[in-house]
């Protein structure tokens, strides 16, 4: 261990005279991922590794592009001794040489490093969950980002937002982000989940809302070995019928083949699908005061109620909400709900750098929850992001030394271990807004020719 943190922070912190360092000490899994070979570059300040680590540093701290220039300015005159242009042109164009493909992979590396702190551990029954869940963000009304990511068609042109529609796949024993798939609004949720089938193993049960209950779909995961438990939609599940009773409420169902051939299957492949599939149908009742469902009815393929009780599932399906509490993380916590770059191609790598800042954090809790004998989810995300952000700049301080940058890092670990989440079961969280927005007007047409009511008791919507 010494020699592998000898390796990175020696390596890695003078190398390009920027926070990488500081970062590569708290998260050592990056010495390896991020191998530069920084003699093979002119000296200049944004390397490729050094671009790296600032827009690492500028997600995890939620910093703008002038802020981050001056983070690497003064670590450059520092290290140096020589003054950096202000400006933010050479680090933008720096960001945009930066490949995807090698984010992709970084951010790979990353969720299996993460899914390796909990191999073994905290499994629903022997099982790995999977909760598949999504989500939307949008970003600077640019044409470019309109061609990829069109507003909602309900909006005027010149009133709205490009929206990107992603798809999440988080692990429910780490919490990590171990896949996920964007598109534009035009794509739904089932077509971005069907893309990516392909990342689940065999053994994998996936956890999922009504969205994606599909009798195509449960029967190609079933194919693949991939058991799920997902909430059934009345609607759509109507003909069928009864096989067996294992109890109150709990049932094995013979669910019959759709007549309608659904739109993104062609004729032979509707064909191909059986005609029926045998499922396990169990519905529990809610008596929690304040939560707005009184029954849920799931669906599942674990069709052992030896294995598998009917409680189990109950208490699995209240865990779900946990994809939305991870989502809220990286939305509102790390602030990615309104991303900030103009091009779609820099879009899907602020995408990228969000859930690697996102696994990295992760990545720390896991390691402060094992070392302290901590449930993963019991450690803060807010606060361990903040540690974080606060103890960063203790590390990159010239006097420490390596042996100093390990005690610190032990420190942060210990830190984190200490603000322990209150236990709070059946904890409600209502998807309100307390705080009011300012009483002005709505945009209901393009800037140039909106014509603002001046009067503040006159501010209704504009004819």
């Amino acid at each position: 261990m010494k020699y592998f943190m000898k390796k990175i922070y020696g390596g890695l912190r003078n190398a390009s005279g920027v926070p990488s360092g500081e970062l590569a000490v708290i998260f050592p899994q990056l010495g390896n991922i991020v191998n530069f070979k920084v003699n093979a570059f002119r000296e200049r300040v944004f390397t490729p590794g050094s671009t790296f680590f600032l827009f690492l540093w500028q997600t995890l701290n939620s910093a703008a592009c002038a802020e981050t220039v001056q983070k690497a300015a003064l670590h450059h005159w520092k290290s140096k001794g020589k003054t950096v242009s202000s400006g933010t042109s050479a680090y933008c164009q720096a960001r945009k040489k930066l490949s995807g493909t090698f984010l992709e992979k970084v951010f790979g590396l990353v969720s299996d490093s993460c899914e390796s702190e909990t191999k073994g551990a905290y499994l629903w029954r022997g099982r790995n969950v999977k909760i598949v869940d999504g989500t939307s963000v949008s970003m600077p009304d640019t044409p470019e980002n309109q061609g990829e990511y069109p507003q909602p068609s309900v909006q005027k042109k010149g009133c709205g937002f490009p929206i990107a529609r992603i798809l999440a796949v988080f692990s429910l024993a780490s919490g990590a982000l171990v896949k996920f798939a964007s598109s534009s609004l035009h794509s739904g949720e089932q077509t971005l989940l069907r893309g990516i089938m392909h990342i689940f193993s065999c053994g994998d049960v996936i956890l999922s809302d009504r969205g994606f209950c599909s009798y195509a779909d449960m029967e190609k995961l079933m194919g693949m070995g991939i058991d799920f438990v997902i909430r059934m939609r009345e609607r759509t599940i109507k003909n069928f019928t009864v096989v067996k009773k294992l109890g109150k409420d709990d049932l094995i169902i013979r669910w019959r083949k759709p007549d309608c051939r659904l739109k993104w299957m062609s004729k032979e492949q509707w064909s191909q699908v059986p005609d029926e599939i045998c499922l396990r149908k169990i519905t529990y009742h809610i008596t929690i005061p304040g939560f707005r469902t009184d029954s849920v009815t799931v669906l599942t393929s674990l069709t052992d109620a030896v294995l598998f009780p009917k409680k189990s599932f109950a208490e699995l399906y209240l865990r779900r909400w946990n994809a939305e509490l991870n989502l809220r993380h990286i939305k509102t916590t790390m602030k990615m709900d309104v991303l900030r770059c103009l091009t779609p191609d820099m879009v899907r790598k602020e995408i990228l750098i969000h859930f690697i800042a996102y696994n990295l954090v992760r990545h720390l809790m896991l390691r402060s929850a094992r070392e302290h004998s901590l449930r993963p989810d019991s450690v803060s995300f807010k606060y361990s992001l903040t540690a974080i952000e606060q103890w960063v700049q203790a590390i990159s301080s010239d006097n420490n030394s390596r042996k100093h940058a390990e005690i610190l890092e032990k420190f942060i670990l210990s830190l984190i271990a200490d603000a322990v989440l209150p236990h709070r079961p059946f904890r409600r969280e209502p998807r309100a807004v307390k705080r009011r927005r300012k009483p002005y007007q709505i945009l209901t047409k393009p800037r140039k020719i909106f014509m603002e009511i001046q009067h503040i008791k006159k501010y209704k919507k504009s004819s």
